[in-house]
């Protein structure tokens, strides 16, 4: 078939079952069934299997003669096949310590003209000791997860041995003191949260202040695991944008091949990352598929992933005894917790749960602040924590915004004057509105002639952009006001959340419309990030109306309740979780609680207590897709460039994508503004361009 020669149509490895009863012939500790499970089902579920060789088929019928699986090989393959096995196989496996030493094969080869008989025999008895030990483990917990890891392990040795990759381990996770040599701090400059983190012995909640090093943290505290094997390390984090940053920030410390990135667009990110670097496309392209290719083989020690990848294991989509295989006694690093609505948080509780609990992993949540009542259920789904918090002295040395609120909405008239007199005063300024369309209003008043400093540059950033122009505009606002930056150029963004997530920047002032509390905290954090000034004045506008119908109106009402009572105060994070704790109590902390144990209840229930082994579940699959509400579609003015690259360049194809949800697709269906290429992509006939990025509103100008 390689050759070019008719499709084999019979699987290698039921054909290969034919071996294993005369390998096995006392089987004294009942080993057959697993061994004929890990052969069996290392390409393809069992479901698969059993409609190419149903248990009733006529071809699998001794007295019939099985002549479809008999046509298949001839005596001289059949002779092959014994002597691979006696010669070389077995003595491989022995060399390698992969025997017990006692273990002596008894191989009885019938004879040759005897082989129709045995053949069949031999592959029905392991089908059908498979099907039994899949029905064994439904319901049973411990024999679930060795059927599970079976199956995994088999996987994951056959992927990397077909790549030629080993399961790597990284130097700096044996030691505190080889992590603190690898990410090149010196000891004497560890914040006692660091300290701490690294001499906790189990499961951390770690609370401590934005900048103050809590990726270092996490590092030490997991490179204390006392471990056996080489378990990962999995850096998980909800947005795309953030993993993407901590992947480069990883692979930098730790080193590229020792660092992977594990998310649906983790091609475009890697592709895209590569071109900032100086690479060459032809190169960066190659570069990418490379550890992508890596990434899915589970080899590399770490892992920046998102909680979407464990839940694919959850939800058994192909593949998912290798994903639990992989996870099981790893070491797990989750950052940015609060950002999750109840339902998807009861979800990822679960799996921590599952995590830690029956796989035997280990887990450092940690947060700038977090609501006792968060805290609560955490303890409940994972047990015990250890509670890592920075000194109150560190906290105060980290108080760097004043809180000051206005009744003016961002765009009136007084608003957009405050703004430019800061652009004129040589500051850096972030403007976050709470949705698209107003980001965009925004962006058109200030970018109106005269409105700004001569000298300041306005630029928008939000979630309709495609990769390719959002790329671009990231890089000239972290070229003006990244961290890194000594001096920072007067600038505009203005932006919607996206900025709460994606960008390592450092502004000297914020104007943000109304929004939750943890939205305000993540968007403060984008201001005087590195302590340049001694406070920097964060100014949040009480017009509740323009976070409609985004939030919810409550939680915004009682947000800003709270922040009139520190109007004009500098604030820490010690006032903002005492805040929080305040928003998350009442009424409100039970309806959110009870939100969060009914999800994890569900999904516990309709999810991990239903897994099957050796399958995959077409009905899990489908309620996995439905959690996304998202989709990619082309513009129509991008149409004909994407046209012209998808053949040469599709990665770069792939960056005039931009991201809609299935919601707003369906409105432009409705208003007939939809065409489909013929790879299914949709064009929508509305307005795009490189600064605004996609209106809703208008139609493209020429139409489809």
């Amino acid at each position: 078939m390689v050759r070019g020669g008719k499709r084999f149509e019979e699987r290698h490895e039921v054909i290969s079952l034919a071996l294993l009863p005369f390998l096995l012939v006392d089987d004294e500790f009942g080993d057959l069934a697993f061994v004929a499970a890990g052969v069996v089902s290392h390409h393809r579920e069992l479901s698969v299997l059993r409609q190419i060789y149903p248990p009733t088929d006529p071809s699998m019928d001794l007295e019939d003669g099985a002549r479809r699986l008999l046509d298949t090989i001839d005596s001289q393959t059949l002779a092959l096949m014994w002597d691979l096995a006696a010669t070389e196989l077995i003595p491989a496996a022995r060399e390698r310590g992969l025997l017990e030493s006692h273990w002596k094969p008894q191989i009885i080869a019938p004879a040759l003209d005897d082989y129709p008989t045995w053949f069949v025999a031999a592959i029905r008895r392991c089908l059908t000791l498979v099907e039994r030990l899949a029905k064994q483990a439904v319901g049973t917990a411990s024999q679930a997860r060795a059927c599970c890891f079976l199956r995994g392990l088999v996987l994951l040795a056959d992927h990397a041995g077909s790549a030629d990759e080993t399961f790597r381990e990284l130097p700096a996770l044996r030691s505190c003191e080889e992590m603190i040599a690898a990410i090149k701090v010196r000891p004497e400059a560890l914040y006692e949260h660091q300290r701490a983190s690294g001499r906790a012995t189990g499961n951390v909640l770690l609370v401590a202040p934005t900048g103050s090093g809590k990726t270092e943290s996490a590092l030490l505290w997991a490179a204390a695991r006392k471990r056996s094997g080489f378990p990962p390390l999995f850096y998980v984090l909800p947005y795309q944008a953030s993993l993407n940053a901590m992947r480069f920030r990883l692979g930098t410390l730790l080193g590229e091949r020792s660092v992977v990135l594990q998310h649906s667009r983790a091609l475009q990110a890697l592709y895209r990352q590569l071109l900032e670097k100086g690479y060459a496309k032809d190169a960066a392209r190659a570069v990418a598929f490379r550890e992508r290719a890596l990434a899915r083989l589970c080899t590399a020690p770490v892992r920046a992933t998102t909680p979407y990848q464990l839940l694919r294991a959850a939800y058994q989509l192909p593949g998912h005894a290798a994903l639990w295989t992989d996870a099981a006694g790893a070491t797990f690093v989750m950052d940015e917790i609060h950002a999750y609505e109840p339902e998807r948080l009861g979800m990822l509780l679960e799996t921590v749960n599952h995590l830690t609990r029956e796989l035997g992993g280990w887990l450092l949540v940690m947060s700038a602040t977090m609501p006792t009542v968060l805290k609560a259920e955490l303890q409940d789904a994972v047990g015990d924590f250890a509670f890592v918090g920075a000194t109150p002295e560190t906290t105060a040395a980290f108080r760097r915004h004043r809180l000051r609120l206005t009744d003016d909405d961002l765009l009136s008239d007084r608003a957009l004057n405050e703004i430019a007199a800061a652009t004129k005063a040589d500051k850096a300024v972030l403007v976050v509105a709470d949705t698209v369309a107003r980001a965009q209003r925004l962006y058109e008043r200030l970018s109106e002639p005269g409105r700004l400093a001569a000298n300041a540059a306005v630029h928008l950033l939000h979630s309709r952009f495609c990769g390719r122009d959002r790329f671009a505009t990231e890089a000239l606002v972290a070229k003006a006001v990244g961290t890194q930056m000594a001096v920072k150029e007067p600038i505009v963004l203005v932006a919607t959340q996206v900025v709460e997530v994606s960008l390592d920047v450092d502004f000297d002032i914020l104007f943000s419309d109304p929004a939750p509390l943890e939205a305000l905290i993540q968007r403060f954090g984008r201001v005087n990030r590195t302590r340049r000034l001694e406070t920097a004045d964060v100014v949040v506008a009480t017009n509740v109306s323009a976070a409609r119908p985004i939030y919810t109106e409550s939680l915004v009402d009682a947000t800003l309740r709270l922040l009139r009572l520190a109007k004009g105060s500098t604030i820490d994070d010690s006032m903002i979780q005492t805040w929080l704790d305040l928003l998350y109590s009442g009424a409100f902390a039970v309806e959110w609680r009870d939100a969060v144990r009914e999800a994890r209840r569900g999904f516990r229930r309709d999810v991990l207590d239903s897994m099957e082994v050796f399958d995959a579940s077409p009905e899990l699959a489908r309620k996995f897709d439905e959690m996304f509400d998202g989709c990619e579609v082309l513009p129509l003015s991008l149409e004909h460039e994407y046209r012209s690259l998808a053949a040469e360049e599709p990665l770069s194809a792939s960056e005039l994508l931009v991201p809609l949800s299935y919601r707003q697709l369906a409105a432009l269906y409705r208003q007939r503004r939809v065409a489909r290429l013929n790879d299914g992509i949709p064009v929508v006939n509305v307005a795009y361009d490189q600064r605004s990025g996609l209106s809703l509103t208008a139609n493209a100008p020429d139409g489809i």
